[in-house]
């Protein structure tokens, strides 16, 4: 332990300086990250790293990279452009594991749903209860989905949790078994009809004034929001 804490000494001397004017914590910071990857790499260079440690190593370089710990100017640098973005997932795949995969399944029904009057979901809540409309959405293991149009979709996972509609709401698997959706906008011109958006107005005074085209006088402003909704699995999903 002694030589590898004389070499980590040597690698802060030339990559971080370790200089009285230095940041301490950010200097602990890059040497704790040295550390952990040179108790873990060892085996990456013969091929017995476990998966445990070769994660370990990978991570530790990441957040040195991440950290600025590497000077610009440095000789033989470690860090490339993209490494400190790595993500846990990326590391997994580097280390020749298998990142794993969230999938929603199932048909759920709409049953209520909080509006807001700003895009932040906290101001002037209102609850409606939407149980009676019959509103449905099935996610499909594959990342597909049917939105309550009955239109073709595809949503994301990055935990068990968290998810997300591709250009749609952000969704939140909730302990009980519910899903939580929510989506909020800005406040926006378009047509009475909320279906075509007028995106070159940006003021209600310019929208209301013009819209479809210069003076036409067909511009409705649309003003912020938020809804948030509760969905539950349908019976027999």
């Amino acid at each position: 332990m002694k030589n590898v804490k004389l070499i980590l000494a040597s690698f802060c001397l030339v990559l971080v300086g370790c200089s009285d004017d230095d940041d301490p914590v950010a200097a602990n910071s890059c040497t704790t990250s040295l550390m952990t990857y040179s108790e873990n790499a060892s085996g990456l260079f013969d091929g017995t790293a476990t998966q445990e440690e070769c994660e370990a190593a990978y991570t530790a370089l990441m957040e040195y990279c991440a950290d600025g710990c590497e000077a610009d100017d440095a000789e033989d640098g470690v860090c490339s452009d993209d490494m400190d973005t790595w993500d846990a997932a990326a590391i997994t795949e580097l280390c020749g594991g298998t990142a794993e995969t969230f999938t929603l399944s199932g048909t759920f029904n709409y049953d209520s749903m909080m509006m807001y009057t700003d895009s932040g979901c906290s101001e002037n809540g209102e609850s409606m209860d939407v149980s009676s409309y019959n509103i449905t959405i099935t996610f499909n293991e594959d990342g597909t989905l049917v939105d309550p149009e009955g239109e073709a979709g595809t949503y994301t996972c990055s935990s068990a949790t968290t998810c997300a509609v591709v250009g749609g709401p952000t969704l939140t698997v909730n302990s009980d078994g519910t899903v939580t959706s929510t989506e909020s906008w800005e406040a926006y011109c378009a047509d009475s009809d909320d279906d075509v958006e007028y995106d070159s107005y940006t003021t209600e005074a310019d929208c209301t004034a013009n819209g479809s085209a210069d003076g036409a006088g067909d511009g409705v402003w649309w003003e912020a929001g938020c809804s948030v909704g509760t969905w539950s699995a349908a019976s027999g999903s």
